[in-house]
């Protein structure tokens, strides 16, 4: 079976992107794609014991401070609108962030290309439209 970032990089070189300058040294098991003022991280998951998948996420915006309830139920409703993923909270850091999972083992080009676009682009709109709607948080 192909080591899973080798089928991500092909995928990537693909789209038309250097999959070269999406890796991080720091985060060797990591691609970085970025668009707008979004940059969405994909991660391989090879675990032995697990199904191999893709996690894909983009941060969207910090936690608002003010009116955190409205906020929450907000991402809530906007959840139903995503054709991918799903809003989720990074505590420890603060952020909202998108994110995505795929099974990898009968991956193909047209899925890793759907998530791709639709996490990204999603990331980058919604992070315009709730600093709009809550501000910078």
């Amino acid at each position: 079976m192909a080591d899973l970032l080798e089928i991500v990089d092909g995928y990537l070189a693909k789209m038309g992107l250097d999959p070269g300058e999406c890796a991080s040294s720091e985060f060797p098991l990591c691609r970085f794609l970025r668009r707008g003022s979004s940059t969405m991280m994909i991660m391989a998951n090879e675990s032995p014991d697990a199904v191999r998948t893709l996690w894909f996420a983009a941060r969207v915006m910090e936690i608002p401070e003010k009116d955190r309830e409205t906020f929450f139920q907000r991402l809530l409703e906007l959840n139903l609108d995503l054709p991918h993923g799903a809003f989720a909270l990074d505590a420890q850091d603060g952020w909202v962030v998108l994110t995505d999972n795929i099974q990898a083992d009968h991956l193909d080009f047209d899925e890793f290309y759907a998530t791709c676009t639709n996490v990204i682009e999603a990331a980058d709109e919604y992070d315009d439209r709730l600093r709009e709607e809550f501000g910078e948080g």
